[in-house]
């Protein structure tokens, strides 16, 4: 969330030049970008100033909260203020107060950090960078977070959970909504951690109310692989625009909801999949013909606990509207487990009739 059109060094945002030589400072949208200060105690202030968005200004801006803002300032015709508190590099626990920390025992609370590696403690921006602006009058929150808890992926879910309901009492303002950014495909060490990561972003969804999540499976190109942070921000801020607007502000003629897993069944060597959302039919990626063996990113499983690349073929073939997909190999007789762009890094290509990706998902729990 923190990254601005300035990009990183080698990792550029793209069409940066082009939205920071049209930024007009009466589009209505205006940014404070606090400044990165860890406390260890909460704090009554914190720093940051007010922004117009002007080509002097936009540089600074974080890219993903400046394409939401502007889809929202478009579509309400209001003014549109974003409170910038973020850090990259930052965990979830970091964002939390130290008596939710506490109750979890997959981090060292003991282990020394050095002042230089702030970003790494626990509970500092929350106190430092979150906790002074529960006075402001709020509309609710949007999340881009989770590389950081790669490691910590089991406990995830129940610690985005923790620090939402912590936030939303301390602004006293209801369930304030909850939208947050699945982390992008990306080459990590461990084959599959990150998948579980993302799982477990997707689960906290279901668990927390008026909260949503959207994919970026199909925004990272393999010369992206290797690293967290692609250039395509603002597909990211606009679906995430796209969904307040949809479950916050009541728009529902707008297609924000993601394909995802809906069931699995299994009929002798094949498995057949259902998703939801399919907003009409599930169709696949951009320039690809719809063939037979169109659809990629699946593999399929027996008994063994071995997965092959599966053949997926939409049912019926062919044919729109279609929100199921059977899966086959040759490899495998006796299906019982299907995964869909469940590794470190894996691309798939299916998209629900808003040109929305589905999510990846397993429908095992095996540990591997």
């Amino acid at each position: 969330m923190e990254m601005t059109f300035k990009g990183f060094t080698n990792q550029p945002i793209e069409n940066a030049e082009k939205v920071i030589a049209e930024a007009d400072p009466n589009s209505g949208v205006r940014m404070l970008r606090v400044k990165r200060i860890g406390q260890e105690a909460p704090s009554k202030t914190a720093e940051g100033k007010w922004l117009n968005s002007t080509p002097q200004n936009v540089p600074n801006f974080s890219a993903v909260a400046y394409f939401f803002g502007l889809k929202l300032r478009k579509e309400l015709n209001v003014p549109i203020g974003l409170i910038n508190s973020s850090w990259g590099g930052s965990s979830v626990e970091g964002w939390m107060n130290r008596d939710l920390v506490d109750n979890y025992t997959d981090l060292d609370l003991k282990q020394e950090i050095p002042d230089n590696e702030n970003w790494r403690k626990p509970c500092i921006m929350y106190n430092g960078m979150l906790k002074p602006f529960t006075d402001y009058v709020i509309k609710g929150f949007i999340w881009y977070q989770g590389e950081s808890n790669i490691d910590r992926y089991e406990t995830y879910a129940s610690k985005l959970k923790d620090m939402v309901t912590l936030w939303r009492y301390e602004w006293g303002l209801g369930d304030l909504p909850f939208y947050e950014v699945e982390i992008a495909p990306c080459v990590f060490d461990d084959p599959v951690h990150s998948a579980k990561l993302r799982e477990a972003q997707y689960k906290a969804t279901e668990i927390i109310a008026n909260s949503g999540i959207v994919s970026t499976n199909d925004l990272v190109g393999p010369e992206e692989s290797k690293t967290v942070h692609p250039k395509r921000k603002q597909p990211i801020g606009e679906r995430l625009a796209n969904m307040a607007l949809k479950k916050t502000y009541g728009r529902d003629t707008i297609c924000a909801e993601f394909a995802s897993f809906l069931g699995m069944e299994i009929t002798n060597d094949k498995a057949v999949i259902m998703v939801k959302n399919s907003a009409g039919g599930l169709t696949v990626g951009e320039h690809t013909e719809l063939t037979s063996d169109s659809l990629i990113g699946f593999e399929i499983a027996g008994s063994n606990h071995i997965f092959h690349p599966a053949k997926a073929t939409l049912l019926p073939y062919g044919i729109a509207g279609s929100d199921r997909i059977e899966l086959s190999s040759p490899n495998v007789s006796k299906p019982e487990a299907v995964r869909y762009a469940f590794k470190t890094y894996a691309v798939g290509n299916v998209r629900n009739s808003c040109d929305l990706p589905l999510f990846p998902f397993r429908t095992d729990n095996w540990d591997e």
